[in-house]
């Protein structure tokens, strides 16, 4: 993600809310802003489109960190890279990549949900295994 507009302590409260038992974390060995978790095991983590977590934070990490961001800085820009198809609103490349842009905290609201929507439906798993971002996680079960 490359975040503009927004101070450095805005994105650590902006996480200290968006998980206040501290597993979310931004990378801090990453060239843009990447959100990693502490803990596999904890919350906001992710899984494969086999079933193993990951290090990395799942789209609900993702999500409620941006809601956090942009009531801390409304006019802030976010770019985000995409991976999957069928994206239309706010597309576009960057940087030779397909990014989301959320121009702004009403831009954000207008195109990203909690549980639907254009990335949340994208598929992060394979043709033959398809994963949707917001299934490829535990935030929905007793386990995560």
């Amino acid at each position: 993600m490359d975040i503009r507009g927004v101070r450095q302590q805005d994105m650590e409260r902006a996480l200290a809310i968006a998980d206040p038992t501290g597993n979310l974390i931004l990378d801090p060995a990453a060239s843009s802003t990447r959100l990693r978790v502490q803990d596999s095991k904890g919350r906001f983590h992710r899984r494969s489109h086999t079933g193993r977590r990951m290090p990395s934070a799942c789209y609900h990490g993702h999500y409620a960190f941006m809601c956090h961001l942009f009531d801390l800085a409304p006019d802030a820009v976010i770019r985000s890279s995409c991976i999957g198809q069928g994206y239309s609103l706010g597309e576009s490349y960057w940087g030779g990549q397909r990014t989301m842009v959320y121009a702004g905290r009403d831009s954000f609201h207008d195109q990203a949900q909690p549980d639907g929507g254009m990335i949340a439906d994208a598929n992060c798993g394979s043709i033959m295994d398809p994963l949707r971002y917001a299934d490829a996680c535990d935030c929905g079960s007793e386990d995560a």
